[in-house]
Order: C-alpha cells, then structure tokens, then sequence
C-alpha cells in the first residue's frame, strides 16, 4: 500500500523527501526507498555543497541532488525537468508523472520579504482508489498529515516571490530548538544525522562574517520539478 512507503521528513529536509516520496508513489514496488537511502542522499549531497542541513532554496541545487540521486540509484530510471507551475500543468498530469513544487509557507518575523518555504509533492491519484473520479489529484506532504487544497498550492507559489530566507531567525527559532536541539531518543540514525548536521551548521553561522555573507537567501520560484517514469 501507498501509506506504507509514504516518508516522514526529520529537520528542514523537504525537498529530499518530497522527491523520494514522488518516486516511492510511482516506481515499482521492488524500488521502494527508506530512510537509509534519504540519508545515503543527504550525506552525499551536503559533503559537496549543494546543501547545508538538508534544505533547498535553488533549482540549480536540486538538480545536482538528484543527479547524485541517480548516481546512488541507477536501478530507478526517471526523466526529469524544471517547468513553469501552474493549473494546465496540473491537470494535465499523466499517472506517469509527478510534480514536486516550493511554496511559501510560514513567514519569518523579521520585518520584510522574509519566509519560509516547504516541497510537496503533486501526483495523480491512482484509479483504482478513486473509481468514478477524473483528474483527482493527491498532494503528499512529508510534514504533515493534514490534507492541503491544490489551490492553496497555487496561491502558494504565487506568494513565493521575492521573497526571502534568514537563516539567523531560523537558527534561533522555536523550530529550530524542537527539530534539532531537544534532548530525545534518536529513533532512527537520520534524525540524530540531522540533528548533527543543524547544530554544526547553527556554530558556523555564529560567525559575523559568514552571516554577512550567507545569512540571507532568495527563494527560486514559480517552477517546479516534473518527474516522468
């Protein structure tokens, strides 16, 4: 069943999840991924550089993650492009494809363009599951369980524009303390890999100089990542 291969994030990490959760949706069932394989991913990817501690801001970062994704995984054959996001795309998804997409999600305190942003994953419900239905799209959230609206989505996306990121805020936010720094039994050795990899990151951005220069980060937006199996 679907439910069973549907991944929950740890950390700021969206992005890896929402693509593995794409492919765990539509690649066969002997080519299930886990948690292992999202932390093979993370390793990888944060020793070269295209990520700090598991987020993704840019299209030209993700694609080098998942060209290192299919490095790890040559048994999963996918193509795969950035596209504009918008309704036509959506509805004309095939059962084939899948969207992963950034929106802006919680706004950062810090007075002006500041936000957060969070990766989701949009594919077309499978038939056999939705019987009498046409063009039934499932959204799959690593976050959260609740179920989101599509248009929601799409205001979303729109709202992602021009705005940016704080990394200073994020490192001392309620978020940051819960997901990284709280005392807890490690359940699997992503989460403590995380947690890690947080607080490294959270003593080096304590550095005045590396705040000038990467504390603030602009969100790519209004395109999406297409997968095609």
């Amino acid at each position: 069943m679907w439910k069973g291969k549907r991944l929950r994030q740890f950390g700021g990490t969206c992005g890896y999840f929402a693509l593995v959760n794409a492919i765990n949706y539509l690649a066969p069932n002997d080519q299930t991924l886990g948690y292992n394989d999202v932390e093979k991913l993370l390793v990888v990817t944060i020793q070269k550089g295209y990520s700090n501690i598991g987020e993704i801001f840019h299209y030209d970062r993700f694609e080098s993650i998942i060209k290192e994704f299919k490095k790890l995984n040559k048994q999963i054959v996918f193509d795969h492009e950035f596209v504009d996001f918008n309704k036509e795309l959506v509805n004309g998804l095939c059962e084939n494809q899948a969207i992963v997409v950034n929106y802006c999600s919680l706004p950062q305190e810090r007075v002006g363009f500041f936000s957060n942003s969070h990766w989701i994953t949009i594919v077309k419900a499978n038939k056999a599951r939705f019987i009498g239905t046409k063009n039934k799209i499932l959204i799959i959230d690593s976050l959260k369980l609740k179920k989101k609206k599509i248009d929601d989505i799409y205001a979303g996306v729109k709202k992602l524009k021009d705005k940016k990121f704080d990394w200073v805020e994020f490192l001392n936010s309620k978020g940051f303390k819960k997901h990284y720094m709280r005392r807890r039994i490690f359940t699997r050795h992503l989460s403590q890999y995380i947690s890690e990899i947080g607080l490294d990151y959270k003593k080096k951005m304590d550095d005045i100089q590396y705040q000038n220069d990467y504390a603030i980060v602009e969100h790519d937006h209004s395109k999406c990542l297409l997968l095609t199996f």
